[in-house]
């Protein structure tokens, strides 16, 4: 459970022997892709991606998402029905959910990543406010 990030797929390999050539082409890894132009605010959508990907377990590009489209409208429709935690995290992670503390700071990280994933860019926040509420809920439990 400790994650490290390298990239999102935006990397190239040169070959080092001719000169680097710009590109005007996106790329990206797909699930991570925010549904609007590169901004920073897509840069805020794919950490909200990595974050459900460290509460689900899953990868974006997992088959059971196919129904629905992709990881973020799964635990959005999930969320909707019940507000159920219990569907939305990983099994392996059921013992922390039973301490009623890391399941509220569970519930919060969602909520967080939602907000991160938002298709408006204009109303995911920007990374000093998701910074800023993930340590409040480390210091408040």
């Amino acid at each position: 459970m400790e994650p490290h990030i390298a990239d999102f797929g935006l990397a190239k390999l040169l070959d080092q022997t001719f000169e680097p050539a710009t590109s005007s082409s996106f790329a990206g890894t797909i699930g991570y892709i925010a549904p609007a132009a590169k901004t920073k605010a897509s840069d805020v959508y794919s950490y909200g991606v990595v974050l459900l990907e460290l509460v689900t377990g899953k990868k974006p590009s997992d088959p059971s998402f196919i129904e629905v489209g992709n990881m973020t409208a799964w635990i959005r429709s999930v969320w909707k029905e019940r507000d159920e935690i219990d569907r939305i995290v990983d099994p392996r992670l059921e013992e922390e959910l039973a301490n009623l503390d890391h399941r509220e700071q569970m519930n919060q990280v969602v909520l967080v990543a939602l907000r991160c994933t938002e298709n408006e860019a204009n109303k995911r926040p920007i990374m000093r406010e998701i910074v800023d509420h993930l340590i409040d809920l480390k210091i408040s439990r």
